[in-house]
Order: structure tokens, then C-alpha cells, then sequence
């Protein structure tokens, strides 16, 4: 009984992922502690993926009892700076479950369902005459091109694996989807995934694993000292005068700029110096879990050794790093940004040693890499509407595996 709950939960939580306007995807997470209970008392030996996502959990948990534990029992604080717990729970609710149901069809079910729905939106409310992009039923246009992006994956495996047209029509649709939402890393991420889903068929690809994960690590780390050192963050001392005298400067430096160049002026040296220069000023366990936005940084502590930001005020609202890994690395540390690698890396070996059904898995790897290529350019990794259908996918993935390998705690 508890198991056939738990699938329908996802489902619903999975059809729910089409807005973000309802909160309807959150469901799973809603019913986690119950599942994380039930959990505990009957799993033997953990997942590696449970069990470094549990030990990053943890961290972020002591990060930010550290920092402002009434964090803990504010809403605004799970719907914005802490919506990592949000996102990642179903993992640990549910991956103990199996069920056995036809994962295939579900994920063609959903992908028409998300189709259909779109094409109402488009008809019904056309593009946002602010920003002049598709939001459909969600309140920002990168909140939809992450998702639209999940499932122009879904629909180009199936169009590519079936060589069907009925396919390829859902492929196109769902990438006018994208398209017009304006979203340019959501693009972005779709593109390499493409070409990483023809690399990863050819059967060498494997031997490129520790190759990819070093260089992912080295390109972030030094790229955050580039930022650090060069950017106008410090030279304008951002840290106290804030984006809008950064702003000004650019304009007086660079003329009045469009709209999209100033938000890459913005990331480039407010938002990734910002999250930098909390990393520089505490390298191995960052300031904090959510001290990202509380600006005005005032650190405390040992400089360059550990250090926490103690702000006036504290805020949950949006204003993110716009970049995963560096805020990661801001708010968490380098111990802590290793803590999530680790993870994130056994959700990518999992799938891999997984092909229980090729289709599905085909879609969730090219899914999990388009995930960590859009989370260069948003803090994506952590915001449910891009990361809760891919979460909620994996989830039902698991419970379908373990039922194929006949036991419901499927160590690896």
C-alpha cells in the first residue's frame, strides 16, 4: 500500500511540475518525513546517492543553524534560499520503495500532458508583453526554460530512439516552447546535451569520467579567482556600495546598455564577485547557508581561514549567485562544494550503471548533464522548477529499478 502512495505521489508531484504558479510539485516533499521514517526503519545499506545527498543535507542543515536557525521555521526561507530541501528530499523519501508500473509510458504520458497544456498557454495568455517572452503558467521566463528544456529532452530521445514523427512534432513544439521563453541558458544547456547525448552513445565515453569531473572542479575554482581578482567587484568595493553603483558605473563607462547585456554585466561582477569574495573570505566552509542575499557582508571572524556573514537584516527573496557552483562555494565552503560534487557525481554513476529501461535512462542523464550546464548561468540546480522534474523523474526511476532487481534497497 505504502509503496503504490508513494509512486501516485510522484506522479502527481511530476504533473505538477508544469507551473509554478500552484504548488502542486512540491507534494513529494510535503510527504517526505513521513517516507524518510518508514525509510529509516527498513533500509539496510543505503544508496551512494542517498548517502551523500544525506551527508549534504546535513551540512547545509549545521550551515545554517550556525548562521540564523530561525531559517529553519520561516516559509520564505524553504521557497527561496533554502529550496535545495525542497528539490532534493524526494530522493531520500522515496528511493527505498519498489513498484512495479510501465516508467515508458508514464514519461510519454507527461510529456503530451506538458505539450498540450503549453499549447493552451500560448493560445490563452501568448507572450509576456513586459518582457516580451513565453512565461506560460510560470512567474519568470527562466523558471519555464528550465523546464521546457527537461522536457525538449524527453521529447528529442523519443523522437530520436522511436523515429517517430509524432515525436519529432512534440520535439519541435516543445522547443518553440523553449525558444520563445527567452531563456539563453536553458537553450544553452539543451545544445550540449544534444551533443553529449551522440558522445555518450559512443561506448568510449566512459573512459572520460575522471577526466570531466577533475576539469569541471578546476574550471570552477580557477574561474572563481579570475572573477575575484579582475572583476570590478572589488575595485568598486561592491561589498558595500551594492549592484546599483555598479550599474551606474557600467552605464557611465559602456553607455546606456540593453536589458541582457546588463545582466551579464550583473553576473559577471555583482552577483559571481559576490559569492566569491564570501568564498575568499572563508574558504573551506563558506558564510553561511543563506547569507548569500543579506547584504550589506559584514564577515565575522578569521579572515581567509572561517568566517560568517553577520548581517542587520536577513532577506529570502531571489537574489541568488545566478551561478550553482559558485554559490556553492560561497555559502558552503570548498568542503562543502566537494560534499555536493560527490553527490551529484553518484546520481550521474547511478543512472550510467542503470538501464533498466534505455529510453528512461537516456533521458535523465542527458537531463542531469543539461541540469549542470544550466546552472552556469542560474542558480538552477537548487530552484524546483528546474530541478523538481528531474528530482521526481529520478525518484520514480529508482522505485522502478528496485522492483527489476527484486529488492527494495538497491545498494550499489
Amino acid at each position: 500500500m505504502l509503496k503504490k502512495i508513494g509512486y501516485w505521489v510522484l506522479v502527481i508531484g511530476l504533473l505538477g511540475t508544469v507551473s509554478n504558479l500552484i504548488f502542486i510539485s512540491p507534494l513529494p516533499t510535503l510527504v517526505s518525513p513521513i517516507f524518510i521514517f518508514v525509510g529509516l526503519l527498513m533500509i539496510k545499506k543505503p544508496k551512494k546517492v542517498t548517502f551523500w545527498l544525506t551527508i549534504f543535507l546535513l551540512y547545509a542543515t549545521i550551515s545554517v543553524l550556525i548562521y540564523h536557525p530561525k531559517s529553519l521555521i520561516d516559509f520564505d526561507f524553504y521557497r527561496y534560499d533554502g529550496n535545495l530541501y525542497i528539490s532534493y528530499l524526494p530522493i531520500l523519501a522515496f528511493s527505498f520503495l519498489a513498484y512495479d508500473y510501465d516508467i515508458e509510458k508514464r514519461f510519454k504520458q507527461f510529456l503530451l500532458f506538458t505539450i498540450i497544456i503549453n499549447l493552451i498557454g500560448l493560445v490563452v495568455l501568448g507572450i509576456n508583453p513586459i518582457d516580451h517572452n513565453y512565461h506560460g503558467f510560470f512567474k519568470a521566463h527562466n523558471a519555464i526554460g528550465g523546464f521546457m528544456a527537461f522536457i525538449t529532452i524527453i521529447a528529442f530521445v523519443f523522437a530520436h530512439q522511436k523515429r517517430s514523427r509524432f515525436y519529432k512534432i512534440l520535439a519541435f513544439l516543445a522547443f518553440l516552447f523553449l525558444w520563445l521563453s527567452g531563456s539563453r541558458g536553458s537553450i544553452l544547456g539543451v545544445v550540449f546535451s544534444i551533443i553529449f547525448y551522440f558522445i555518450y552513445l559512443n561506448k568510449y565515453y566512459r573512459k572520460l569520467n575522471f577526466v570531466l569531473l577533475t576539469i569541471f572542479f578546476i574550471i570552477n575554482f580557477i574561474a572563481a579567482l579570475l572573477l575575484y581578482n579582475y572583476g570590478l567587484y572589488t575595485k568598486l568595493n561592491l561589498s558595500k556600495n551594492g549592484e546599483k553603483y555598479m550599474k551606474t558605473h557600467i552605464r557611465s563607462t559602456e553607455g546606456n546598455v540593453g536589458a541582457k547585456t546588463m545582466n551579464i554585466y550583473t553576473r559577471i561582477h555583482w552577483t559571481w564577485g559576490r559569492a566569491t569574495n564570501c568564498l575568499i573570505v572563508s574558504p573551506f566552509f563558506g558564510t553561511g547557508f543563506g547569507s548569500m542575499n543579506d547584504w550589506p557582508l559584514n564577515f565575522k571572524g578569521v579572515n581567509h581561514i572561517i568566517a560568517f556573514n553577520n548581517p542587520d537584516d536577513y532577506f529570502y527573496d531571489p537574489s541568488h549567485a545566478h551561478h550553482s557552483y559558485f554559490h556553492f562555494l560561497g555559502e558552503f565552503g570548498i568542503i562543502g562544494f566537494l560534499i555536493f560534487v560527490a553527490f551529484w557525481w553518484n546520481v550521474y554513476k547511478y543512472l550510467e550503471r542503470n538501464d533498466q529501461n534505455k529510453i528512461v535512462q537516456l533521458i535523465l542523464i542527458m537531463s542531469y548533464f543539461n541540469l549542470t550546464i544550466m546552472s552556469f548561468t542560474e542558480h538552477r540546480i537548487t530552484t524546483p522548477s528546474n530541478a523538481l522534474p528531474f528530482v521526481i523523474s529520478l525518484s520514480l526511476y529508482i522505485i522502478y529499478n528496485n522492483y527489476k532487481n527484486k529488492y527494495a534497497s538497491l545498494p550499489e
